[in-house]
């Protein structure tokens, strides 16, 4: 953590040391449970007094951004999303004053403001997203995809859930070449996905796809160095055999399904992508090689230039894991949110037929009614919860999203 105090001006010194921890936490500079340090550290290391830095904890703590355990310190406190999205609203509102002024001292046209805004942005996407489907459809005999608009943007875990044969593997295929859509575009690190360079910079597994059964981990990193040249990293690819357990000349018909996917997994890792795409990585494997897996994957994209695209039916590992959550209902993209933002948005509401009436109207997505009343999926958690105060409106995981929109659509 750094921190800067600076005599000019007449912001306060506590003022300056709250500003610049808050800000660091909703920047992600500072992450929920990171500790501070204590209150005399920091007073000491700024040279400034203790009853400052202690000033400037108690606002930090009564503004909910940090918590402090007697006898072990302060640390970072749990954010909710959306006061964390108003504090950057606030941010963007004050800059654009700015930008308004200027173009108005300036003698800019309204017309010149927007149009340098759309450059500015669209600029900032095409560095910011590692892949994407822009309107893009496949058409089958039974079965059509799309229009889908997803984005996987860097730095990022993007799970995608869906039933099966909802079209995640489709939508797999298109962003990394294995398909071409019918209509619309996809985008792949900046260029398409037809672009073999761009596909070199990628690590895609599959869950039906493996290599050839008689051949060895040893055997299989030699094909790839060729395949891959400078790119592969034969230290890297033996350390993760080394890690997941592989005995390098073992024959993957010897392998269970779970070791099969292990090697899968260091395959595409071995040549450093920026883009990891894998569909059902962790299925078949027991709960603590998920677990590592998953540390894994958080530790590939500390590096803001590595992405994941993680499609997976154990969405209790994408609760964990990812950013935001695409969830494709039968050729459609229903949503693509931010997870916490969707977890805290939906929830699970119990209650009698009668009060059902009581919600707001929009808020149920879909209602099973039983013998005991009934069971609704909500939008809109808090809203319901004020209006029926009463009932029960738990926090509705992502399971539940999936099955009460697919019972919505059965009916």
């Amino acid at each position: 953590m750094e921190l800067y105090i600076s005599n000019a001006g007449q912001e306060p010194i506590y003022a300056q040391i709250t500003r610049q921890i808050k800000e660091q936490i909703l920047s992600g500079t500072l992450q929920e449970g990171d500790a501070l340090p204590s209150i005399r550290l920091l007073a000491k290391e700024l040279r400034i007094s203790v009853i400052t830095t202690k000033r400037a904890y108690e606002d930090l703590e009564a503004a909910g951004f940090i918590v402090t355990a007697p006898g072990k310190g302060s640390f970072v406190a749990p954010q909710n999303p959306q006061l964390r999205r108003e504090e950057m609203l606030k941010q963007v509102e004050t800059h654009l004053q700015n930008a308004v002024t200027a173009a108005k001292n300036g003698g800019v046209r309204f017309d010149e403001v927007l149009e340098t805004l759309k450059v500015l942005w669209e600029d900032s996407l095409l560095t910011t997203i590692a892949a994407a489907l822009r309107g893009a459809e496949k058409h089958y005999t039974r079965f059509t995809l799309g229009p889908l608009d997803l984005t996987v943007p860097k730095g990022s875990i993007v799970g995608l859930v869906g039933e099966n044969g909802a079209g995640k593997t489709t939508t797999i295929k298109l962003l990394t070449g294995g398909l071409r859509p019918d209509a619309g575009q996809a985008e792949l690190l900046g260029a398409s996905p037809a672009d073999p360079a761009a596909r070199a910079r990628v690590g895609v597994v599959f869950e039906d796809a493996t290599f050839f059964m008689g051949m060895t981990p040893a055997q299989i990193g030699h094909s790839l160095a060729g395949v891959f040249g400078p790119a592969w990293q034969p230290e890297t690819y033996a350390a993760l055999l080394n890690r997941f357990g592989l005995d390098p000349k073992q024959k993957m018909k010897e392998f269970s399904r779970g070791m099969r996917m292990k090697l899968n997994l260091a395959a595409a890792l071995a040549h450093a992508p920026e883009l990891l795409v894998l569909d059902e990585p962790t299925a078949g494997l027991d709960p603590v090689m998920r677990g590592e897996l998953l540390d894994l994957f958080l530790d590939y994209i500390q590096d803001e230039n590595h992405s994941i695209l993680l499609s997976s039916h154990i969405t209790t590992d994408l609760e964990q894991t990812a950013d935001s959550i695409a969830y494709i209902h039968k050729g459609k993209l229903l949503f693509q949110e931010d997870k916490d933002l969707l977890l805290q948005e939906y929830g699970v509401l119990r209650c009698s037929e009668a009060d059902l009436r009581a919600v707001p109207t929009g808020a149920v997505v879909f209602t099973r009614r039983g013998p005991l009343g009934c069971e609704s999926l909500v939008k809109g958690r808090e809203a319901v919860r004020a209006a029926l105060p009463s009932a029960v409106c738990d926090p509705a995981r992502i399971d539940d999203i999936m099955r009460f929109y697919a019972g919505r659509d059965h009916e």
